[in-house]
């Protein structure tokens, strides 16, 4: 039975996601993403999607804004989950895929930064 098992290493590409998880509003910029004092006007439907089958990597995500942000995993099919929620000067190690992408929305939903992973810092910044 545990030989098995050892042969069957199909690899993960993704991050898990939480089954609680709920998916940000990604339709349109006029929705979740404006109106707020952090808003850059970045329009969502234009943000990159993760790619498929970088390294596996370790991003620390540290919070330069001056609000409580969530931090989202946006997957290739450009749906994003979140995965923290950091307060001013709070920073995570989340485990991710070099090419994957994070995104940063304040509490009411508004872009406020985007990251491709790649192992290093990304200090969210508005």
């Amino acid at each position: 039975m545990w030989l098995m098992l050892l042969g069957c290493s199909e690899p993960i590409w993704y991050p898990t996601v939480p089954t609680d998880a709920p998916t940000a509003d990604t339709s349109a910029d006029t929705s979740a993403d404006t109106g707020s004092v952090l808003d850059t006007g970045e329009d969502t439907d234009t943000l990159p999607c993760s790619v498929d089958g970088g390294a596996s990597v370790n991003q620390t995500i540290s919070n330069g804004a001056n609000v409580e942000v969530a931090v989202l995993w946006r997957a290739i099919d450009c749906s994003e989950y979140e995965y923290h929620t950091l307060l001013p000067g709070q920073e995570v190690v989340q485990q991710t895929y070099a090419g994957h992408v994070w995104v940063a929305r304040d509490l009411s939903g508004a872009y406020i930064d985007h990251t491709d992973a790649d192992g290093g810092l990304w200090e969210v910044t508005p």
